[in-house]
This record gives structure tokens, C-alpha cells and sequence, in this order.
């Protein structure tokens, strides 16, 4: 696979990106000229609009991208499974 621009990709960690970079784009492109007013505006009957898309992108992202520290884990039953 590669990067779009000829490159080969060698990582798991590249090809992450490269897919992460797409829909980035993707989502970029989709608000581009729109106003704030546009974005808020349901673009299907469920009621979703483009900036919760855009929020929700974003916390699962930052979700994703946070590493485990045996700080983030807390002690206890509770703890998730990765920091066992």
C-alpha cells in the first residue's frame, strides 16, 4: 500500500495515518465554505449534523491516541483490561 503520493507504507502505525489523514481530509473538505449555522443544520432524519460528526471524530481520536500509564489505570477491580 501506499502513501497516495508514491510512497510505500511500512507500518501498522503508517497505515493508521494514512486512513486517520483520508477522513480527515474527507471531513474537511465536507465543512469547507460552510457556515457555523450550515454545520449545525441535521443533514439526515436521525438529527445528526456535520460539527456533532466533527466533535465525535475528535473525542475518539483523542480517545485512541491516549496512552495507558499504570497513572491512567487507578487501582482496583475497576481498571480496564489493558492496564492489568
Amino acid at each position: 500500500m501506499g502513501d497516495g503520493d508514491g510512497h510505500p507504507v511500512e507500518s501498522e502505525r503508517d497505515v493508521l495515518l494514512f486512513f486517520l489523514n483520508r477522513v480527515r481530509d474527507a471531513v474537511v473538505r465536507a465543512s469547507a465554505g460552510l457556515t457555523g449555522e450550515q454545520q449545525r443544520l441535521p443533514g439526515v432524519p436521525s438529527g445528526t449534523n456535520l460539527l456533532g460528526l466533527i466533535r465525535h471524530l475528535t473525542a475518539v481520536e483523542e480517545h485512541w491516541s491516549t496512552p495507558v500509564t499504570p497513572t491512567s489505570c487507578g487501582s482496583g477491580s475497576t481498571a480496564p483490561p489493558a492496564c492489568d
